[in-house]
């Protein structure tokens, strides 16, 4: 498993390469746990794909197909023409959801809502807003 977008502050330059607009303030911590900033890779292909710009273009042109650029925490305006001309040959798996899905989903979000307000205010007990 690796991730399609930095959860590092040090990787952002990298990603900057990419999107004509990036928020200065954008913290990629969150990113690390974000469910959908993730792909399945076989054995031993992860550490090679971290720096590839031809590799790391097509995961975000897929990544955006599939969930739009909403979800991309500060990150705007991607650059299409970094896409190799091959993307379009690329056969992609159908997502699969398994059953209740939805039912589950919803139960992963309480769970790390409540799970990350119970850490803040662990660390920060009189400046934490419990409704994230």
């Amino acid at each position: 498993m690796a991730h399609i977008f930095t959860h590092k502050q040090t990787e952002l330059t990298f990603e900057q390469k990419f999107f004509s607009k990036v928020d200065p303030t954008l913290d990629p911590s969150g990113d690390f746990s974000c469910a959908c900033n993730v792909v399945l890779l076989p054995k031993g292909t992860v550490r090679p794909t971290d720096n590839s710009e031809i590799i790391k273009a097509v995961f975000y042109k897929r990544y955006i197909e599939l969930y739009g650029e909403s979800p991309l925490n500060g990150r705007s305006d991607f650059k299409d023409f970094l896409v190799p001309n091959w993307y379009s040959e690329l056969k992609w798996n159908s997502p699969v959801l398994p059953n209740n899905w939805e039912v589950n989903l919803d139960k992963l979000l309480a769970y790390r809502t409540d799970r990350l307000t119970n850490l803040l205010n662990k660390t920060h007990p009189n400046n934490i807003n419990t409704e994230i």
